[in-house]
């Protein structure tokens, strides 16, 4: 497993991917008029939405955790 940080565990169970994904996160941003000035506290939990970057395969945060 290559991931050690916050994609520990996490790989696409359909090609092993563990390099990049698309998840659907809840964030705390600070807005203006022209555009986001800073995002912070990113969240996501089991339930989250994931695609996999390399092979399109989606799914949600759990079936992409491995034991």
């Amino acid at each position: 497993m290559a991931n050690t940080n916050c994609l520990a565990g996490i790989a696409c169970p359909k090609c092993n991917c563990e390099a990049r994904f698309g998840i659907g996160v809840s964030a705390f941003a600070y807005m203006q008029d022209d555009g986001c000035e800073s995002t912070q506290d990113i969240e996501w939990d089991d339930q989250s939405s994931i695609v996999c970057g390399a092979c399109d395969h989606s799914g949600t945060v759990k079936e992409f955790t491995i034991e």
